[in-house]
């Protein structure tokens, strides 16, 4: 936290307000940190001017963002959670809206009674405003829409997105503002259409893993190797990346759409999932 610090123009001795972008747990790879060293990072941060904390999960696993949420409220820092945007790959661009369940919906999604939800319900305009709403019955106060804006594979409408922050403004007492990030997978604008049909196959075996850094980056290298088993005549999955291994597993959080047990099994030995 020292390098921003010394490189703002304003620095923490002027009182330079500094802003914290966290991915849940996983504050420097993929693997999740223990209490304590989130506990060193924030106070670290808040010696050398942070203010605030955004945060999010790219999953929206909620369990990834109890933790630091929890260490940065108690040491003073400002929380806004981010909610990440993608695109379901059974409706295409489509992002259909949907009757919207109750505001627990995501809440019994997330959580263990996952089987009655309909995939093609999932990442549609609605579900993103109701998991809004399950954030704000948590008690939070702000929210960021996080849209991933140099995606090939996809792109929410401005009209959806407004859709979305504009219904969480009237139905909640939250402030909701909209962010662009990297989506992390710019590089493969050139072999998007390629890409494509594997891509969403590969999220649908995958529990409708999220289009969204960092799960987009495994999601596409992955992609591109069963390409390759596909050019050398070989079974999909029959080459495999380390981290989507890691993501079948759970390491990274609970998938949002149960993954079939016997597809865990070939991908990880295992038929439930294993967090870390």
């Amino acid at each position: 936290m020292r390098l921003p610090d010394v490189a703002t123009p304003f620095s923490s001795r002027n009182k330079s307000p500094l802003q914290y972008l966290c991915r849940g747990r996983f504050l420097f790879d993929s693997l999740p940190c223990p209490e304590q060293q989130i506990e060193t990072l924030f106070r670290e941060g808040i010696a050398n001017g942070l203010k605030s904390l955004l945060i999010f999960d790219p999953l929206n696993d909620y369990d990834n963002l109890r933790e630091p949420v929890t260490i940065g409220r108690r040491l003073g820092l400002e929380i806004i959670i981010g909610e990440a945007l993608t695109y379901n790959p059974g409706n295409e661009h489509k992002n259909p809206s949907k009757p919207r369940e109750s505001k627990h919906f995501l809440a019994g999604l997330l959580k263990g009674h996952r089987e009655p939800v309909a995939p093609e319900s999932v990442y549609s305009v609605d579900f993103f405003v109701d998991k809004g709403l399950e954030l704000s019955a948590l008690g939070n106060d702000r929210l960021w829409i996080l849209v991933p804006e140099d995606d090939p594979f996809h792109s929410f409408s401005s009209s959806d997105i407004s859709s979305i922050a504009d219904t969480l403004r009237r139905e909640t007492t939250m402030v909701v503002d909209i962010c662009f990030l990297p989506s992390g997978v710019a590089d493969y604008k050139d072999s998007a259409e390629e890409l494509r049909p594997i891509l969403n196959k590969l999220r649908r075996d995958s529990g409708l893993a999220p289009m969204f850094p960092p799960i987009s980056e495994i999601l596409t290298n992955q992609a591109k190797l069963i390409k390759k088993d596909r050019e050398m005549g070989n079974e999909d999955y029959t080459s495999l990346d380390s981290r989507y291994v890691a993501l079948i597993k759970g390491e990274f959080g609970s998938s949002t759409v149960l993954i079939d047990p016997l597809f865990r099994r070939r991908i990880t030995g295992a038929l439930v999932e294993k967090p870390l």
